[in-house]
């Protein structure tokens, strides 16, 4: 898979509009109809980077574990629904 630099694009503007805190979101699964769906945010400090972090579609399972942790430190909030 080839791996995709994150412009941040979209959370820029919102910085230059004045929001500081921006929540990054998205699910998995099949939807209500064939199984469940598991939802998740977060908001990261835009200061405090994160090395490795990437889709997680690109990272193998053990790396997205080490990551996880990192990520439940340095966030600001989260939120995990299932």
């Amino acid at each position: 898979m080839v791996r995709v630099r994150a412009t941040r694009t979209l959370e820029n503007a919102l910085r230059r509009w004045g929001f500081y805190r921006i929540a990054g979101c998205d699910e998995v699964g099949r939807g209500c109809l064939a199984g469940p769906v598991v939802a998740g945010a977060v908001v990261l400090d835009p200061n405090s980077h994160i090395p490795g972090l990437a889709d997680s579609k690109t990272l193998s399972a053990a790396r997205r574990e080490v990551l996880y942790g990192k990520i439940i430190a340095k966030a600001s909030a989260w939120a995990m629904w299932v």
